[in-house]
């Protein structure tokens, strides 16, 4: 029997054990060796063999074999025989898989007759199972006869589903001349296979690194063990695990696709040959840790091996971002040795863009072997903003995230775009969300003062969206085409230049070629997800500007090429092994009686690559105990790995420690709390009664307000809250009274509830809070009606939203009273509606609930005057009421006969209580404006003081547990 199988141990660098075998044996003669032909498994392998024989040229110009990928098989690279001109024409593979996707879609279109969106969704998993069948070989008549009566309905429809594929689909390919990749491949590898058996070359033939886990390429392997000069190379076949071993090897096993490749050559592992070293005692131990659980009774005689576990490290880390910062520092260590080189291997895509990320705060650009996901590039996130902007009819949210795109110019300069994007937020984005689009912005700005180039952008942006959202139902090439437009409109010339944007070219391209073809209607609500659908998948990858001596890769990705430091990342259940895949069509029988593997193989090839890679030289194992912020399990080989270890080299070291080092400073010095001390000059002299309350609870928040000027922006597109609905009561009320002042109307619950509509119309129109807070609001107009008529015979009058202005000292007091009567014996009351939170009697007492208190003591104030004193006290009110009143009902003082002055609060909730009435009691009442003059004094002396500090929140209390400008007093950061 032929002694042309091979395998080459684990532990030696695969690519360049391959090329010194391959030297050795035919180097003598350059001639046949370059007509010799070595077939990897994918592209990135066949690149690595290249550099391995240039590393094992040592220099010298060689004449290299012909290294082809046998994954990415075609005519051009495989097929040199008669074979290649009978073979029909494949499309490329983007091409096909967007005709593929629009007709299937038709095919669940007219089954189901759902929306072309969701077809999509369904017709891109009936693509994958395609591609399954086909990769596995399986006939598509099979699935009309797999569901025997008894299983389960279900499963019966979904077969009855799949009739898309077993009887619609074939005709379509027939009709339409469709011929997939995958199907495309596996006619090129028959075609070569049947071609060597006719005619055998006599030069050699190499294939190396594949276990042959699909049909096809195993069928060309077999052709290839039966040439003159053909050879399989192994990756990694288990030389040392003894027969029982083998007998037990499931799917889920490293070794079960050699296994399995080997019986279908009809050979044995002793046909086998080692090219290079046999295997070392890492080999040995890794292979214990793949043991079958049906003999794991032998680890009872495994020991620990110092030879085994040299070279191999094991570094837990608390979390992904931890794990990542460990790896990157690791990363960059390897570069400070000349000439050494370095990867991640992992399958947790996340954990390989944050390593990316740190990396490149050390100037270093890694190559990552995945790409960059083409929907998360600059440009195609700026046509994806484009349609979230109209499907969401230009609300302020997603037009502001399109503005502020760095791609977005809108017919200006970027910067000048900015800026007015800018203006535009400010002045009409932020606070209530009105609704209407760019109607409700203009209806904000139009008692504005705004710049022409606020104007001038919403122009732009009207002209650019017009056509996309005119369009409700059309055919999709309409939708393309209105789509490229706006987004040619809003952004830069420059966009479409470089590799991202070819990329996103030829995808917009191949589009309008499916277009051509078969240019469905769709309607407008259907084109965001189709396009994000198509979008899906599409990867770009750079070409050029990565470190030459680091990589990250996939695992499979990685047993084909040698480094000098290998780290296996994110070992935890679920990412290595991946999380098992849900059949969406077949059960675990059906799947095996339609002849489809079953998922465990996934887990098998994943533990192959783990063993293949773990034997290297120098190997840093990591994983991370939390992923987004849930408790991980440690992969199953790595737990074997420590039990049989005992005890894994590195757990020790401090890589945890040191990458957090590069964030925490040497020395932390605790902020302290902020006591500005502003000059005289800046400090203010007119202060409302509403900010003596926080010129008392925090000083610093009445700094930042009143003398720095500071005020909080008001959220984007803001959804009304419970300060609208206090707002939109206190309007009704406010405008109630102001109609009726001395008597009722005749229908005042029907007044009240009139102006009431017209007072939350507005929320109303921009929210679907009418079903919750209009019931609420009825029963408390219908409570206050029924309090009026209660209240009314005693009171001579009754005014709202009174504003005063009183003189204490060099500060003038400034204030409004929600409500206030006059009452038939020569008293008044000042109410503060509430509809939230009233104030305690603590609060009230200490003067931190001081505002109602105040308004009295301006009542009372105006009681001695009979009129205001000064220009300044009538130009800060606009009416001047409160002294109107107080001066109309006594002028004989405080002290003797004065009028009595009472102080409510209406809590208005509009529960099951609609409303309270809260008086502060009558005997109290003077000496709380008493105590609230003092304290008013005593603010007023302090402002004068140019020593006193304006503290953040010296006061603890309940209501100042949150401020608006705590993070300006950096109160977390307080020692």
């Amino acid at each position: 029997m032929k002694n042309n199988l091979c395998t080459i141990s684990p532990h030696l660098p695969f690519a360049d054990t391959l090329a010194g075998w391959v030297l050795d044996n035919w180097g003598h003669e350059p001639l046949l060796l370059s007509r010799a032909l070595i077939l990897l498994p994918s592209r990135r392998a066949a690149s690595g063999l290249r550099e391995a024989f240039l590393r094992a040229g040592a220099g010298r110009p060689l004449l290299l074999p012909r290294i082809e990928p046998l994954g990415d098989a075609d005519e051009d690279a495989l097929i040199a025989s008669p074979f290649a001109s009978l073979l029909p024409y494949a499309m490329p593979e983007d091409t096909f898989a967007f005709r593929r996707l629009f007709l299937l879609a038709r095919l669940v279109q007219r089954q189901r007759g759902y929306r072309v969106d969701r077809t999509l969704a369904l017709a891109a998993r009936l693509a994958e199972l395609l591609d399954e069948c086909e990769r596995e070989e399986v006939s598509l008549d099979q699935m009309m006869h797999i569901v025997p009566d008894a299983f389960a309905v279900h499963w019966q429809e979904t077969v009855e589903f799949l009739k898309i594929l077993s009887q619609h689909w074939p005709k379509i390919t027939e009709e339409e001349k469709l011929i997939s990749p995958g199907h495309y491949r596996g006619m090129v590898l028959g075609a070569l296979a049947q071609h060597w058996q006719e005619s055998p070359p006599q030069t050699p033939v190499i294939a190396a690194g594949t276990t042959a886990s699909i049909p096809s390429t195993a069928a060309l392997l077999a052709a290839i063990s039966g040439l003159p000069q053909g050879f399989i190379v192994l990756p990694g076949l288990d030389m040392q695990a003894d027969e029982a071993y083998f007998e037990h090897l499931k799917e889920n096993h490293p070794q079960w696709g050699m296994a399995q490749l080997l019986k279908k050559l009809g050979r044995e592992r002793a046909d086998v040959r080692v090219i290079g070293e046999e295997a070392n005692a890492r080999v040995k131990l890794m292979s214990e840790v793949m043991r079958p659980a049906e003999v794991s009774d032998a680890w009872r005689n495994v020991k620990p091996d110092v030879e085994a576990l040299q070279g191999i490290r094991y570094i837990p880390c608390a979390s992904v971002q931890e794990e990542a910062g460990v790896i990157a520092l690791m990363l960059r260590e390897a570069l400070e040795t000349e000439g050494k080189t370095a990867a991640l291997v992992t399958h947790n895509r996340g954990l390989a863009r944050r390593v990316a990320a740190i990396m490149q705060r050390f100037g270093v650009t890694i190559d990552d072997s995945a790409g960059l996901a083409l929907k998360e590039t600059p440009l195609a996130a700026f046509l994806r903003l484009i349609l979230e902007a109209a499907e969401n009819a230009l609300a302020p949210l997603p037009l502001l995230s399109l503005l502020k795109h760095p791609l977005a110019t809108a017919g200006m300069d970027r910067i000048e775009c900015l800026e007015a994007a800018r203006e535009l937020e400010v002045l009409a984005l932020r606070g209530l969300n009105l609704g209407n689009g760019l109607q409700g912005m203009r209806q904000k700005l139009l008692h504005r003062n705004t710049p022409p180039r606020v104007h001038a952008l919403l122009d732009h942006v009207e002209h650019a969206f017009a056509p996309l959202l005119a369009l409700r139902e059309a055919p999709l090439s309409e939708f393309l085409q209105a789509h490229i437009a706006c987004a040619e409109a809003l952004g830069s010339p420059a966009m479409w230049d470089g590799p991202e944007g070819d990329a996103i070219t030829q995808f917009l391209e191949e589009m309008r070629a499916t277009c051509r073809v078969d240019d469905m209607s769709i309607d407008a609500e259907s084109y965001p997800a189709i396009f994000e659908e198509l979008l899906e998948g599409r990867v770009l990858r750079p070409q050029y500007g990565m470190h030459p001596r680091l990589k990250i890769l996939s695992p499979m990705e990685a047993r084909m090429q040698s480094f000098d430091r290998m780290i296996l990342s994110g070992l935890n259940e679920g990412s290595w092994p991946p999380q098992p895949q849900s059949d969406p069509w077949f059960s675990r029988p059906m799947r095996a009686e339609l002849g489809l593997p079953a998922h465990e193989r996934r887990a098998g090839l994943a533990a192959h690559d783990f063993f293949v890679l773990a034997s290297g030289a120098e190997v840093i194992l990591t994983r991370a105990g939390k992923e987004d912020g849930v408790p991980a399990q440690a992969s199953r080989w790595l737990v074997k790995l420590l039990m049989l270890a005992r005890q894994l080299p590195g757990v020790e070291e401090g890589w945890a420690g040191w990458a957090a080092m590069l964030d925490a400073p040497q020395n932390v010095t605790p902020a302290q709390s902020p006591a500005p001390k502003p000059p005289l000059a800046a400090r203010p002299r007119t202060i409302s009664v509403t900010q003596v309350e926080t010129w008392l609870r925090d000083p610093y928040a009445f700094y930042a307000r009143q003398i720095l000027q500071l005020r909080k922006l008001k959220d984007i597109s803001r959804e009304p809250d419970t300060s609208d609905f206090g707002n939109a009561v206190h309007k009704a009320l406010e405008r109630f009274v102001k109609l009726y002042p001395d008597k009722l109307p005749a229908h005042a619950l029907s007044e009240l509830l009139r102006l009431g509509r017209e007072a939350f119309a507005e929320l109303f129109v921009a929210s679907s809070l009418e079903v919750l807070w209009w019931p609420r609001f009825a029963r408390i107009a219908g409570w206050i009606i029924a309090e009026e008529e209660k209240r009314r015979p005693v009171l001579t009058r009754v005014a709202s939203e009174v504003e005063s202005a009183r003189r204490f000292g060099d500060v003038l007091l400034t204030g409004r009273a929600d409500r206030i009567e006059e009452r038939t014996d020569g008293g008044i009351a000042i109410i503060d509606y509430k509809t939230g939170v009233v104030p305690t009697e603590r609060d009230i007492e200490s003067g931190l609930a001081s505002q109602l208190v105040l308004l009295a003591l301006m009542a009372r104030e105006s009681n001695s005057r009979t009129r205001m004193d000064t220009v300044e006290e009538k130009s800060a009110c606009k009416a001047g009421v409160i002294d109107d009143l107080a001066g109309e009902i006594s002028r004989s003082g405080i002290g003797g006969g004065a009028p009595p002055i009472y102080l409510e609060y209406w809590k208005l909730l509009g529960g099951d209580d609609a409303g309270e009435i809260k008086s502060l009691k009558e005997a109290k009442i003077e000496n709380y404006i008493e105590a609230a003059r003092e304290g008013l004094l005593r603010l007023i002396a302090r402002n004068n003081d140019p020593d006193f500090p304006y503290r953040s929140i010296p006061i603890p209390s309940r209501a100042n547990r949150y401020s608006d400008y705590d993070h300006l007093a950096r109160v977390k950061e307080w020692g």
